[in-house]
């Protein structure tokens, strides 16, 4: 694959990959869903799918798309690839180029045995979520009702007393005084 030199480390801008590199010409994302849509099978069957990245890359460099490398591609569809699982488990997905070529990506990266193993894991998750949250419930309003109601309203005098006395304690112990000399100079309940 091509590589165009590189005079500096970022001679080459950043791709975007669902920006077009100039007006009127197809986005790498759109190239790569072209591509992935006539050689997935292969891609997916391919024990040796760096020759196959490579082709990808020379292709997308033929069109005007430099500064790709087989890693970058490799990153890039294994990135689609978990968030159209994550999405089709019933996840959510941020990622806009998931999110915009879902349906497609779905079909390509994925053969129907691993669909339906998604589909049921989606189920069960949903399933395992709806038992969860019901199993929650009740033990909610038992724990709002066993909470005892707080007795004291402290006053701002006896907020800051304890304060001063937590700052105090915090101040023997990290000059190093031991607990039980605090705990005889400074204690921390009121008699």
């Amino acid at each position: 694959m091509r590589r165009p030199a590189r005079s500096t480390p970022h001679a080459t801008p950043r791709l975007r990959w669902m920006e077009p590199t100039s007006p009127g010409e197809q986005s790498p994302m759109d190239r790569l869903m072209t591509w992935l849509e006539r050689n997935g099978d292969e891609y997916r069957a391919s024990k040796r799918k760096i020759d196959l990245l490579e082709q990808l890359g020379e292709e997308m460099a033929t069109n005007g798309i430099y500064g790709l490398t087989i890693s970058s591609i490799r990153s890039q569809i294994s990135r689609l690839k978990n968030g159209v699982q994550t999405k089709a488990e019933g996840g959510n997905c941020a990622s806009k180029d998931v999110n915009v070529y879902y349906d497609r990506l779905l079909g390509v990266l994925f053969d129907d045995e691993e669909r339906a193993a998604m589909r049921e894991r989606a189920s069960a998750a949903a399933n395992e979520l709806e038992d969860h949250e019901a199993a929650a419930r009740p033990r909610v309003s038992a724990n709002l009702k066993r909470l005892a109601p707080i007795d004291p309203i402290l006053d701002t005098a006896e907020i800051r007393r304890r304060f001063e006395l937590l700052s105090a304690r915090q101040g023997l112990q990290s000059q190093g005084v031991d607990a039980e000399t605090i705990d005889s100079f400074l204690p921390l309940h009121r008699n």
